[in-house]
């Protein structure tokens, strides 16, 4: 049987789930790949498909954002890892390789050491009030985001009843209040 790969992102890695002994993780292929998209596991509304690991300890290549070249067969009707041939990752999310890319030219030797306003030619912030170097929040926007937060717990809990917002890695919640800043953005503006 000949090899069978495809290109893919991963683009969300579901909580590792006890009940079943394995960590769902969602991918959108690069490739059109006909069996990929007639298997039980392909969404065609996100044009992606889930793979399950069974293992709460991740590989090294399983990382949101990665691009990957995945070896896949199809089993019961569902996209399986081929454990006989090795994942490649063809590119990295890294937080670095995130600001490399969204500032190309940037240096290190560029960034100052500290980032106090005197020390530095330019101005963060000037116009905005500050309370212990962050900005404030009316009262409106902090009922709002409070409420975000609730929310957000409590459509954890629909599918996982002990979801706790303070239980998140660092990565996931930094993920929900970027979530809120949008909301809130959307709702208030700047």
């Amino acid at each position: 049987m000949a090899k069978k790969t495809v290109n893919c992102e991963i683009q969300k890695i579901f909580p590792f789930n006890a009940d079943y002994g394995k960590t769902k993780v969602s991918m959108k292929p690069k490739q059109e790949k006909e069996d990929i998209i007639e298997s039980n596991g392909y969404d065609k509304q996100y044009n992606n498909f889930s793979i399950n690991i069974k293992s709460e300890t991740l590989p090294e290549w399983c990382v949101q954002g990665n691009n990957i070249e995945l070896p896949y067969q199809i089993y019961m009707g569902y996209v399986t890892i081929n454990n006989f041939e090795e994942v490649k990752v063809l590119n990295s999310s890294t937080v670095v390789e995130d600001i490399k890319e969204a500032f190309p030219d940037a240096t290190l030797e560029e960034l100052p050491d500290s980032l106090d306003e005197e020390e530095t030619d330019f101005n963060f912030g000037a116009n905005k009030k500050k309370l212990n170097g962050h900005s404030t929040l009316s009262e409106e926007k902090k009922d709002f985001a409070a409420q975000y937060l609730s929310d957000y717990e409590a459509i954890g809990k629909i599918g996982k009843p002990d979801f706790d917002l303070t239980k998140l890695d660092e990565r996931n919640y930094k993920d929900v209040i970027t979530g809120c800043k949008i909301a809130m953005t959307q709702k208030f503006g700047n």
